[in-house]
This record gives structure tokens, C-alpha cells and sequence, in this order.
């Protein structure tokens, strides 16, 4: 019993095909262009990608020693990376959020909080701990300075 298979598609074959099942999609609407470029942008910041090792919502008691800004929404995350971990708390209120996180090992840097259209920086104290406060409910991601910075996934409030 001999198999005949059918012969591959040429690359010209295949992209009519994409193009056909593309042109019957909805059309993208042109915020998410940008949005799209912007986070695209996170490709350009010098410094070295931090691995997300931990990401859960928490509803238990403030950990960092922080106020909740309107307490609908908790989630904390861990990033490592270049020598580093940097754990932060989200507070998602109606249209802010506000950050609480800690860099280790301690030490005194600036830690840049970074979305499509704008940035904040603070620095952190001895302890490595630091708070973004009304931060607009965008993506963003942290920037952590220091001599090995290291930058963290884009948080999606």
C-alpha cells in the first residue's frame, strides 16, 4: 500500500490564505496600535529581564505595611533576576493604583515605574522597600537601578 501525501503549500499559497482569514477578522482598533508600540518600548530599557517567580491575589493582611487605596483589588508579585528580587504589592483602586514593594538585597536605589505614556521614579530607603503612590491604572513595569539594573514584566493592573 503506497501513501500519497498531498503536496506543502508554497509561502505565497499560505500567506493568500492568511490574508483571506485575516480579512474577514474584526479590525484592530487604533488605541491598541499604539498601545502595542509603546509596550513594544520595554524591548529598549537597558537593563536585564527579571524572571516572574511568584504572581497571586492576596486578600490578607497588609505585608509590606501599607494602607489599601480603595481595596478592591491585591495582587503581589516576585520577579529575580541579575542578583536580585523585587516583590510588590498592587493596590488597584477605581482609576489609580498604588504600589508597595521591596528590592533585595537592600540597598539604596532608584526604582522607575514605567507605562506606555509616562514614568515616575522614586528611590528606595536602606531597607530596599519603596512606594508608588496614584499611579495611573495603565501597564507598567519597574526599572530597578543600581551597578546590575534590572527591569521586571509589564503588570497589568
Amino acid at each position: 500500500m503506497t501513501h500519497t501525501a498531498a503536496p506543502l503549500p508554497t509561502d505565497d499559497a499560505l500567506l493568500e490564505e492568511l490574508r483571506r482569514l485575516a480579512a474577514g477578522a474584526d479590525p484592530v482598533p487604533p488605541a491598541w496600535w499604539d498601545d502595542a508600540e509603546s509596550a513594544f518600548g520595554w524591548h529598549q530599557i537597558e537593563a536585564e529581564p527579571a524572571a516572574l517567580a511568584y504572581d497571586a491575589l492576596s486578600g490578607r493582611d497588609p505585608g509590606l505595611g501599607r494602607v489599601q487605596l480603595a481595596g478592591r483589588v491585591l495582587r503581589e508579585l516576585r520577579w529575580t533576576g541579575a542578583g536580585r528580587e523585587v516583590v510588590v504589592e498592587v493596590d488597584v483602586g477605581d482609576e489609580r493604583l498604588r504600589l508597595v514593594g521591596a528590592v533585595s538585597p537592600y540597598a539604596a536605589v532608584q526604582v522607575t515605574a514605567v507605562w506606555p505614556d509616562g514614568h515616575e521614579n522614586v528611590t528606595t530607603g536602606e531597607l530596599g522597600r519603596f512606594t508608588f503612590d496614584d499611579l495611573p491604572r495603565k501597564p507598567l513595569c519597574l526599572l530597578v537601578g543600581g551597578d546590575q539594573p534590572v527591569k521586571t514584566g509589564w503588570i497589568l493592573p
